[in-house]
């Protein structure tokens, strides 16, 4: 039950842009630990925009099909969500790369890309155990394709 409250949260709630980020859009969450979607709204990445179990409640989202690309926790979600995604490096930035393996860009053009079609919205969390939980129960709802989804 917890955890639907805390989706509904999640969803609801403020939705960012890669386009005009900057540090200080995220001034409030800085060391903030939570949970988070990346995803795309539009049909920049058709092969990705996959059905999912939770895809009524995702169409009604903002009128249109979203997409969630990558589910993530973080104990600083604005190092993670500027720095590591949009600024970082292979290891740091899956979502990057992952579009630029599926567009067959490079990771610059993929980084561009991210800034004109990618989202976000996050969720504060401070309690760990919670945030694993949220973020498996997500993954599990959304499959999104820049999570990796097997065992090593």
């Amino acid at each position: 039950m917890q955890n639907t409250r805390l989706i509904a949260d999640l969803l609801s709630g403020q939705k960012f842009t890669y386009r005009t980020l900057k540090p200080s859009n995220l001034d409030n969450v800085a060391n903030t630990p939570g949970v988070y979607v990346i995803y795309i709204i539009d049909e920049s990445i058709p092969e990705l925009l996959q059905e999912t179990q939770a895809d009524s409640i995702l169409r009604n989202l903002e009128g249109n099909k979203f997409a969630p690309l990558y589910v993530g926790r973080s104990k600083n979600l604005q190092q993670r969500l500027y720095l590591n995604h949009l600024m970082g490096i292979r290891n740091s930035a899956p979502v990057k790369y992952g579009i630029s393996r599926e567009k067959k860009i490079t990771p610059k053009e993929a980084k561009e890309f991210m800034r004109n079609h990618c989202r976000f919205k996050y969720l504060v969390v401070r309690d760990v155990l919670t945030r694993c939980i949220l973020e498996a129960h997500l993954i599990g709802l959304f499959a999104p394709p820049f999570n990796i989804t097997e065992e090593h």
